[in-house]
């Protein structure tokens, strides 16, 4: 016999997790972890001194997560972000990221992240201008004038994007 009454389970937490590290292997302290679903913003997190950082967010549609500096800190302007979507939430998950440090080119995929991870912060910036992204396109311009990109579209792409981010530092000056 059933007493009509309906339990709910709240779906728990997963986490996303891992390290951040140079090229070289070596860890990376106060990368900014951030987790959008879509454009919205769910949580963030940084990097402690042995690279390792852990987000807990709840399960549901897959998620964009961004690794970046942040731009009020000493070394932001050292490392290009990195990007990742369509992070399944189903499950905890392990996501160990590799930077690249401006001025070095640690081959095409991890220029091509970086230049993915720049568009997805310039959407950012038009979707929500205001807040920290005010002090953005300055540290971007300044990196992305650095990053080797090896065909004449991704070129383009480069290109438009540093115009973004010039034209936004001006207006915030």
């Amino acid at each position: 016999m059933s007493s009509g009454v309906v339990q709910q389970h709240a779906s728990a937490d997963i986490t996303i997790s891992g390290v951040v590290r140079d090229y070289e292997g070596s860890p990376i302290n106060a990368i900014k972890v951030s987790v959008y679903r879509d454009t919205d913003f769910v949580e963030k997190a940084f990097s402690d001194e042995n690279g390792r950082y852990e987000v807990s967010i709840s399960p549901g549609k897959p998620v964009i997560v961004w690794f970046d500096t942040h731009p009020t800190l000493i070394d932001a302007d050292k490392w290009h972000p990195s990007v990742v979507s369509s992070v399944s939430t189903q499950a905890s998950v392990s996501l160990d990221r590799s930077l690249g440090r401006v001025g070095h080119s640690h081959g095409v995929g991890a220029d091509l992240d970086a230049l993915a991870a720049y568009q997805f912060a310039a959407m950012f910036i038009e979707h929500d201008p205001g807040s920290i992204f005010d002090l953005y396109p300055a540290l971007a311009q300044q990196r992305m004038s650095q990053l080797k990109v090896p065909t004449q579209i991704l070129q383009k792409v480069h290109t438009d994007i540093v115009k973004f981010f010039q034209a936004r530092a001006e207006d915030h000056t």
